[in-house]
């Protein structure tokens, strides 16, 4: 048998009655072409709760191996969807796109990632993509920069007040308004 650089896979997991999962369901078709140079994959998850309810996503992975970029197109179950490009340059790789909630908030994405393990991340959330696109004013403004130790601080920008964000390396930040001061743990 040849290999014609297609693939899939599928898989469900059943749980026990008095679990508060029912199923998951997990599917993935993949392909490759190593003249051309791309990568592609479809992934497809469903979630199926003792409930009743029911979570999903899709998400379409495209990867550019000659020109270092990778695309990712991501759709959740409840109308949330976005769309990312991962640039990969020497020093640097750099993340654009956009995010669009359940309840059709807009938030514009910028994320750069150097290669000492440092990071910086902006979003900026509008109305709606209708207000993003008219140029509107966002509604948060938010920029960090990390720490290779994972450490970071930044500002968020909401109704004319800075808050100021200071995290350390273990996941416990703290939010500073006016003197004001509020703690919270990133992983609990």
């Amino acid at each position: 048998m040849k290999d014609d650089g297609n693939g899939s896979y599928e898989a469900t997991w059943t749980f026990p009655a008095e679990s508060y999962l029912k199923t998951i369901f997990r599917s993935a078709a993949v392909s490759a072409d190593s003249v051309a140079g791309y990568f592609h994959s479809n992934f497809f998850e469903r979630i199926d709760f003792a409930s009743g309810d029911v979570d999903s996503v899709r998400i379409n992975f495209t990867k550019d191996f000659f020109n270092n970029i990778t695309t990712l197109n991501v759709t959740r179950r409840n109308g949330a969807y976005g769309s990312f490009t991962m640039e990969e340059q020497d020093q640097l790789s750099v993340l654009t796109g956009y995010w669009v909630t359940h309840d059709s908030f807009y938030v514009d994405v910028r994320a750069e990632y150097y290669q000492d393990g440092s990071s910086y991340l902006y979003y900026a959330v509008y109305q709606n993509r209708a207000s993003f696109e008219n140029g509107d004013d966002p509604i948060l403004v938010a920029e960090y920069n990390f720490a290779p130790d994972g450490s970071g601080e930044g500002v968020v920008r909401k109704d004319g007040e800075t808050y100021e964000v200071t995290l350390d390396d273990g996941g416990v930040g703290q939010i500073t308004l006016n003197g004001a001061k509020a703690q919270f743990n990133m992983y609990q």
